[in-house]
């Protein structure tokens, strides 16, 4: 069981901006007691989109993490566009990786092939369960649904937070 003192928030998402442009953010924040340690990491690069496939590959990367002293209730997670740190801000540094992501017009959705959190690749994910990759076929949409739906460590962007860059955000479209 974990402290009862301690609580941590995760939250990561995608924004695609155009054109062709991509950003991703994580941030985490655990609080124990009156402190709260921020960290935050984002990648930016490009993306390519074949049919149903999204391919994000990142240019660059950054991470950076601070503390705060104040008190905040459990479950509070602040709006995405509150900038935190700003003096602590690393520098961003040269980062290569590439993804391949499944959209799902219908239920509005993107899911990487291979399980990845805060930069970190995993060998697990839709890929290691299915007997031909890239073929969008009952097999796969059956994989990608089991995917789509775990609770336990997530492999799916919900489009629902998307917001219209035309009208809300300057910032792009949050999967």
């Amino acid at each position: 069981m974990g402290n009862p003192n301690v609580e941590l928030i995760e939250e990561e998402w995608i924004e695609l901006n155009t054109p062709s442009t991509f950003k991703k953010m994580y941030r985490s924040f655990k609080s124990e007691k009156n402190k709260t340690k921020i960290t935050v990491s984002e990648g930016i690069g490009l993306y390519k989109m074949y049919g149903p496939w999204v391919l994000l590959e990142y240019q660059e990367r950054r991470e950076y993490s601070c503390q705060l002293t104040s008190a905040k209730r459990r479950g509070y997670l602040p709006p995405k566009s509150i900038t935190f740190c700003a003096k602590e801000q690393g520098r961003f540094y040269s980062y290569r990786s590439k993804l391949l992501y499944h959209y799902s017009e219908k239920e509005r959705s993107l899911i990487p092939l291979q399980y990845e959190s805060n930069f970190k690749e995993f060998e697990f994910g839709m890929v290691w369960d299915l007997p031909r990759a890239y073929r969008d076929d009952q097999v796969f949409m059956a994989v990608r649904s089991k995917y789509g739906k775990k609770e336990f460590q997530p492999h799916v962007y919900e489009y629902e937070r998307l917001v219209d860059s035309n009208k809300e955000s300057k910032e792009g479209n949050h999967l």
